[in-house]
């Protein structure tokens, strides 16, 4: 088979689609309302996949009470008015299963086979696993669970389900329902939670640690030996204690233009004591972290620094904003992009924001390509009346943007959702309040199991990995199917 037709054949076999079925109506031998069957996603999927058939009337229909893969009877994990969800048992097999809708009175068959897959991730190497596949998500005040384990720990084993080998999460116990005062090497190396998810074989981290703007009125002498001392010890016991593992650690903050404008005020201008006290608590911490790789040079662990922005057409329209009064003074290894002021533009506009805050960060010896990433994205579910393909396509076609870029990692706002409007969930997730596995989930989850495939292809068929523009041309061909 030729090396192209077996790209093709992995997004085909992989790649998430809905399955539609030109809304096909099913009357019940009963007095019951008809059912409308709009489609089911994905299209594949490996055993524990949950697989959700959307339409109207489901919940009026009370007598569908299993559903049948041949001759394999499943229960649905959630029946409401539109939709039923149900998961891929272990007892199945791989191959292909026509759908069945059954109760007392009905038997429907879906238009469409589902395509049962095996997980791929049990016949690849560390190098394979280890492989930066640039797609992901994080987790951050989760608002509910599903497991007796803390929120920490379950959204990491989530995360680590769905596929993906990154895991951006907030060194604050609080952010999780945890009890825990100490500082941030204390609680990685002391919390029973944080040591399981650091144990969890995820190759790329990113912390939200040390963050303040303590240095606003002024960077003193305190403050600086106080954020060097953090950093440094939690480099030496990063690079010591996962010595050998290969992992990659980024620390850093969240969205730093707003330590630039206290109360989120836009109309502020910050002053020059506060632009300098930012670039000098950058530097303190960034010459910490390069004295403490120095110290531990033995270590195969790579620790880095990232400043976070997130108002960056503000700079572009000649404001005062950490891209262009700070980023050029620090010397911080990369810089992360809360991208909610841009993301929704053209990609010629996106891109020339990413060129932007590249163009504005001083050069670095020793890191290789783009060294600008995509901390944040999201458009929640609210935003589009909370259609489940609206939400995937839009948020989609934001993460393809960036690809094209070329950026290193592209991470969506979030697991689960973190915020609550007038006691509604906003839908800033992949996994919603009720257990429901959305569409833009399985965009991540089997792009990256086909990700898996192809680097291990590739590594079999020229005996080296793919580098990074080899990769990503994959990934946006893959993802604009």
């Amino acid at each position: 088979m030729l090396y192209s037709q077996k790209i093709l054949l992995i997004i085909l076999i992989l790649f998430p689609s809905l399955v539609r079925c030109d809304d096909v109506s099913i009357q019940n031998k009963g007095q019951g309302p008809k059912i409308r069957i709009e489609g089911f996603y994905p299209d594949s999927g490996m055993v524990g996949t949950m697989v959700t058939i959307m339409g109207d009337n489901f919940q009026n229909q009370r007598d569908i009470s299993i559903i049948v893969l041949e001759e394999n009877e499943v229960e649905p994990y959630k029946v409401s008015d539109e939709e039923i969800s149900f998961i891929i048992p272990e007892t199945i097999a791989e191959g292909e299963y026509w759908i069945h809708l059954k109760g007392d009175d009905t038997d429907f068959k879906m238009d469409d086979k589902f395509k049962v897959i095996s997980d791929v991730r049990n016949d690849v190497d560390e190098e394979v696993l280890g492989y930066n596949y640039v797609i992901g998500t994080q987790s951050f005040d989760p608002k509910y669970s599903f497991t007796q384990e803390d929120g920490l720990v379950e959204t990491a084993r989530v995360i680590l389900d769905m596929g993906s080998n990154i895991l951006k999460i907030s060194l604050n116990a609080q952010k999780y329902g945890l009890d825990y005062n100490g500082d941030a090497t204390s609680l990685i190396r002391e919390h029973p939670s944080f040591k399981k998810v650091l144990n969890m074989p995820f190759s790329y981290y990113f912390f939200w640690v040390g963050t303040h703007s303590k240095w606003r009125d002024g960077y003193t002498a305190q403050e600086r030996k106080a954020d060097s001392t953090l950093i440094s010890n939690l480099t030496i016991f990063l690079r010591e204690e996962f010595n050998q593992s290969g992992k990659q650690f980024y620390l850093g903050h969240w969205e730093g233009d707003w330590y630039l404008l206290p109360g989120y005020n836009v109309d502020h201008k910050p002053t020059e004591t506060s632009i300098k006290g930012m670039i000098q608590y950058y530097n303190a911490r960034q010459n910490a972290l390069e004295e403490a790789k120095n110290l531990t040079a033995h270590s195969d662990v790579k620790v880095f620094q990232y400043a976070e922005v997130n108002r960056v057409v503000d700079a572009m329209e000649g404001k005062k904003r950490l891209t262009n009064c700070v980023l050029p003074y620090s010397n911080v290894d990369f810089v992360s992009y809360s991208a909610y002021d841009g993301q929704m533009k053209s990609r010629e506009q996106f891109h020339a924001i990413l060129d932007y805050i590249e163009d504005h960060l001083p050069k670095k010896e020793g890191i290789e390509g783009k060294r600008v990433f995509i901390g944040e994205y999201a458009r929640p579910a609210k935003s589009f009346s909370f259609s489940k393909f609206e939400h995937e396509s839009i948020n989609r076609d934001i993460m393809v943007n960036a690809i094209s870029w070329g950026t290193p990692f592209v991470l969506y706002w979030e697991i689960y959702n973190n915020e609550i409007d007038n006691n509604e969930h906003t839908g800033f997730w992949l996994i919603d309040d009720t257990g429901v596995k959305w569409p833009f989930y399985y965009t991540h989850n089997l792009t990256l199991l086909a990700g898996q495939k192809w680097v291990k292809d590739f590594k079999s068929d020229f005996q080296r990995m793919p580098s990074r523009s080899e990769y990503l041309d994959w990934l946006e061909n893959t993802l604009s199917q």
